[in-house]
């Protein structure tokens, strides 16, 4: 036997072995790593293309969303618009119906001259003694004098719409006209005012209302009333000027006008006390 043919042989056959493993290793990780290629080229394109999706949905929700967002703004401005415009306007209608109750209200201003020029004792004590004089006097005087149990009521429903300190003056010079009001009642029946009511709380409301006039108040009192009353009506209507012009109260004027306010009731309240007594000899 020529063992050198067959070693010979032997080593073709194991290097060809070799190879054909080597070569088959190869391919089969050729295959296995093209097989796995296209699987994550497949899964990754699936997934690009669910993203794209994913973004276009999300995208068109989102401009959905700004477009109900834009609306929604749109909306809201366009009710603050003819809210704001809805309330300037009650605003407007307000000041004009608190300032067209004044004017038509001038003549209550007669009772204060009245009481001005008639509360005086030697007057009074005149018409105590001649009853049937003094009835044809104050008949006569208040025949230009419009009834007073509805003064003031259609201004009331204005309040909301007003500042705080217009309301105020508002109520001190209401409160002037039905004291001088009661006042002109009292003196008709030849009485002295002064038994029947204190002129503190009226003195008190004047005196919060203007307080650079205080010594003319102190001095006079009601029988200021016509002086009074004009500088109430100058600054009623500064204050609803500025309700007009938006101007904002500030801390002070709202405390003011809240004093105004307490001490207009207390007026009030002591004229419903008087009225009590007026009517024993009215």
């Amino acid at each position: 036997m020529n063992w050198q043919s067959v070693f010979t042989t032997t080593g073709i056959s194991a290097a060809l072995l070799a190879a054909s493993l080597w070569l088959l290793r190869n391919w089969i990780s050729a295959r296995l790593l093209g097989s796995i290629r296209h699987e994550y080229n497949k899964d990754l394109e699936a997934l690009r293309t669910e993203l794209r999706n994913t973004e276009a949905k999300f995208k068109a929700d989102l401009d959905a969303r700004e477009a109900e967002l834009a609306a929604l703004r749109s909306g809201a401005l366009a009710n603050i618009t003819i809210r704001h415009t809805a309330v300037a306007q009650r605003r407007i209608e307000a000041v004009d119906r608190i300032w067209e109750t004044t004017v038509e209200g001038a003549k209550f201003r007669l009772l204060l001259l009245y009481v001005q020029i008639f509360n005086q004792p030697s007057l009074r004590e005149a018409f105590k003694k001649d009853q049937v004089e003094a009835e044809r006097v104050f008949d006569m005087l208040r025949k230009p004098i419009p009834k007073i149990d509805n003064f003031a009521d259609e201004a009331a429903k204005q309040r909301p719409y007003v500042s705080r300190l217009a309301w105020a003056y508002f109520e001190a010079y209401k409160s002037i006209i039905l004291m001088a009001h009661g006042t002109f009642l009292i003196l008709s029946k030849g009485e002295n005012p002064s038994d029947f009511f204190s002129e503190d709380s009226l003195i008190a409301l004047l005196k919060f209302s203007l307080p650079d006039w205080d010594d003319k108040i102190i001095e006079s009192g009601l029988m200021a009333g016509p002086q009074l009353a004009e500088e109430l009506l100058q600054r009623l209507l500064t204050e609803l000027q500025n309700v007009l012009d938006g101007k904002k109260e500030d801390q002070a004027e709202i405390e003011r006008a809240a004093e105004i306010l307490t001490a207009a009731k207390k007026v009030y309240k002591d004229k419903a006390s008087a009225d009590e007594l007026k009517s024993s000899i009215c």
